[in-house]
């Protein structure tokens, strides 16, 4: 029999002139052996990727999603289930017929089998139906970070391999990106997008900032800094019982936004816009190194959403005003311009990175390191050199309590009878290795950097020399011992996620360049634009299920989740809190309690109520005062100490009685 004549698996029965001639029995067994082996071949796949469809479609229209996830169906909901994912079948096959007749009219040699085996190549996505449902569970959000990180991988995967089929099947595909017209529209999509997503993320600054959900550690902190800066105390903070910030943190970065002191609106939020805008902008530094390192704006667009669409993004646009948060976009700079031939816009983004705050100078001297590693090892030794010497100016001479002795705690497990400078803590991690590593294992450390590696496809871990950085970010978050530094909703991955993303596209660029790809077998061509789209798909899927645009995620800025929408009373209580606080004399001295520092930031004496008990004024919102500062509260009043004033929207303001206190000027209305 001639290869022409042999039969495939699982296809019709083998053509021949005395076929017919054989007995029924042969035949009806020849039948069986058929549909087995087509079974067992295409048959059971297909079958699978025309069910789930239907049955996913079921849970999401029909089912609470409690339900299914509990395994409480009832027998009827499951006969339902079948029912639907039987429908589904039926519509794939009537798809997978129309494509067979297609085919055939093309070669008439075709068999149904060749062109479902061709379909499912394609089709296997639909197997990726069901994850969706955990993605969108917020109860596996909180309880099972594993199992969405593996759903999250599970889909990305799948889209990197859709996409390394499709694209050998499209070529036209590739012709049509590379013109000219496609280049200019990505670019404009991309910038597009940025302002998009920027101007979303003001909106919910500004929302959140007016429904007294920002609070005095640390909006009202850094408002108060940076309004005193513009009066001339560089780094100032009355908040802080050592009257500066540079016990705390050494970040002048803050001084160069003293000109927002000076606009005609809220410091606190011009604050909140311009860190949202400052972040948002961070897209186009990480554009220009995916387009750069990968040869198309395409790539610089893709890597630019799932920038943009990364929850701890939000997280620290979204998480009150930090001087961390605003390094993020100076790692991207930094990464872009390292190995550039543009020696002045490295020097810029080096001077601004050191100025974020003293760690950011160690971030500064790894890449001084990698660019020795590189093509510019000039460049990187001077670099590691200048960091270095910022680094320990400011520690030695400038503010030698900044850093980790002003954040022992955070660190106490590895900081156990040491004197808890950073040099301990390094010493402290070195010298006892087991219960280090015992340590970074513990909590939802593991996890957060899994979180941060999944929706970049695991590309960051191909970067080489590039990845260098993300040790201290990373460290940082492994030794800790304080919860929230672990925690994907708060401002402490921004020493480390930038460093991923912009090594990203390196390690995309690397992988796809490796010299034994193609006696592998794979396409270098077709893998750069599959993985891509892998990671989009899986940041997509992070996204889902916590990013602050999806409507299932369980997203909070910090610790609070995020007000979508201002009440009308919480309109009218801002409107009232605004009037109150342009009432109360600047020269006064104020104690306010923690929701309402923000909104009073902008005074030489505003401090936080209960540290401070002795101001002119105290303004407190009694919701958010527990049990010990409503008794220091009452303590107050009973001694006759302070009389209350206004009171409206559970805002009480009290003043001062056993001395002469500045009037107030005008003001609202008592309720």
């Amino acid at each position: 029999m001639s290869a022409r004549d042999q039969p495939s698996d699982g296809d019709d029965r083998a053509p021949g002139h005395d076929s017919d001639a054989r007995p029924i029995a042969t035949r009806l067994i020849d039948g069986f052996v058929a549909a087995a082996r087509a079974g067992l071949t295409w048959g059971w796949l297909t079958a699978l990727i025309g069910l789930l469809p239907g049955i996913t479609l079921w849970a999401f229209a029909v089912v609470p999603r409690e339900a299914l996830l509990a395994n409480t169906l009832s027998p009827a909901q499951r006969t339902a289930a079948l029912g639907w994912g039987a429908a589904s079948l039926v519509v794939t096959i009537l798809l997978y017929a129309l494509a067979h007749v297609r085919a055939r009219a093309r070669d008439r040699t075709r068999r149904f089998g060749d062109t479902a085996r061709r379909a499912n190549a394609l089709a296997f996505v639909a197997l990726a139906a069901p994850l969706p449902l955990l993605l969108t569970h917020t109860e596996h959000a909180l309880r099972r970070p594993w199992l969405l990180l593996s759903a999250m991988t599970t889909i990305g995967i799948m889209a990197a391999v859709f996409s390394y089929r499709a694209y050998e099947r499209w070529p036209r595909l590739q012709g049509l990106l590379d013109s000219r017209r496609a280049r200019a529209l990505v670019r404009v999509a991309a910038v597009a997008v940025t302002g998009i997503v920027t101007l979303a993320l003001c909106e919910l600054a500004l929302i959140r900032h007016g429904a007294l959900a920002t609070n005095t550690y640390d909006l009202g902190i850094f408002t108060n800094i940076v309004w005193n800066s513009s009066q001339g105390r560089p780094l100032a903070c009355s908040f802080l019982a050592s009257g500066t910030h540079a016990s705390q943190h050494f970040d002048p970065i803050l001084v160069l936004l003293s000109p927002l002191a000076w606009l005609p609106v809220s410091l606190a939020e011009a604050l909140v816009v311009f860190q949202c805008a400052w972040l948002g902008l961070g897209a186009w530094p990480l554009y220009r190194i995916a387009t750069t390192r990968l040869g198309h704006p395409g790539y610089g667009l893709a890597f630019a959403l799932i920038y943009l669409l990364y929850p701890p993004l939000a997280a620290n646009a979204l998480w009150d005003v930090h001087s961390l948060s605003l390094g993020v976009p100076l790692i991207l700079w930094l990464a872009l311009t390292l190995e550039s031939p543009r020696a002045r816009a490295y020097v810029a983004a080096l001077a601004l990175t050191l100025l974020v705050r003293e760690e950011f100078a160690l971030i500064a001297a790894i890449y001084g390191m990698v660019g020795l590693l590189g093509e510019r090892p000039r460049r990187g030794l001077w670099t590691v050199l200048a960091a270095l010497g910022y680094l320990a100016i400011a520690w030695l001479l400038i503010a030698p309590e900044a850093g980790a002795p002003a954040h022992a705690r955070r660190y106490q497990d590895m900081l156990q009878g040491t004197d808890g400078t950073a040099r301990a803590l390094a010493v402290a991690a070195l010298a006892n290795p087991a219960h280090t590593l015992a340590h970074a294992l513990t909590g939802d450390k593991t996890p957060l950097l899994a979180a941060l590696l999944v929706p970049l496809l695991g590309l960051p871990l191909a970067a080489g020399r590039w990845l260098l950085p993300a040790a201290l970010g990373a460290a940082f978050i492994m030794l800790a011992t304080s919860l929230p530094v672990s925690d994907l909703f708060f401002h402490y991955t921004a020493a480390l996620f930038p460093v991923l993303m912009a090594a990203a596209p390196i390690g995309l660029a690397r992988l796809c360049d490796a010299p034994r790809l193609p006696s592998l077998g794979v396409d270098p061509v077709r893998l750069r634009p599959a993985l891509t789209v892998g990671a989009l798909a899986a940041s997509l899927a992070f996204t889902c299920a916590y990013g602050v645009f999806s409507p299932f995620a369980h997203f909070r800025a910090g610790f609070k989740p995020v007000t979508r929408e201002l009440s009308p009373s919480q309109r009218e209580r801002l409107a009232w809190l605004t009037e109150l606080a342009r009432a109360i004399p600047h020269e006064a001295s104020v104690a306010a309690s923690g929701y309402l520092g923000p909104h009073l930031a902008e005074r030489p004496r505003v401090y936080h109520f209960p540290d401070v008990v002795d101001a002119d004024y105290l303004l407190v919102w009694t919701p958010e005062l527990g049990p010990p500062q409503r008794q220091a509260l009452a303590d107050l009043r009973a001694r006759g100490r302070y009389e209350p004033m206004v009171s409206k929207h559970q805002i009480v303001l009290l003043r001062r009685v056993d001395r002469t206190v500045p009037p107030l000027i005008g003001g609202p209305e008592d309720n």
